[in-house]
């Protein structure tokens, strides 16, 4: 199965003269100012790093929610991991902002 979604996702590259891309903290643009109030400045590290890393031209989403998930446990523990996790994670908005990083910051070579 790893094999085939490589596959099916072709290789990627970062887009030549792209900006950086820039975290918004944990959730889309418009839940992000709310969800920062309820996650302390440790969970926003973890999410700001999430979002970093779905721009990342060779990793794949589930590779950056898992490390996201570690993140958030090594905080608060497996429970309150799990529900930031699915919260964040599963969604599809989470789909969405992944494929939309991918598709700015990368090119499919």
């Amino acid at each position: 199965m790893q094999n085939l979604r490589k596959f099916t996702l072709g290789t990627r590259q970062s887009k030549p003269n792209t900006t950086r891309a820039q975290p918004n903290g944990c959730g889309t643009e418009m839940l992000a100012p709310l969800l920062d109030l309820i996650f302390d400045k440790k969970h926003i590290k973890c999410c700001n790093a999430h979002d970093l890393c779905y721009s990342n031209c060779t990793m794949e989403k589930h590779v950056c929610d898992s490390k996201m998930k570690e993140c958030f446990s090594r905080i608060r523990g497996d429970i309150a991991a799990e529900f930031a996790y699915a919260v964040l994670r599963g969604t599809r908005i989470a789909c969405a902002a992944y494929l939309n990083s991918q598709n700015e910051f990368c090119n499919c070579i």
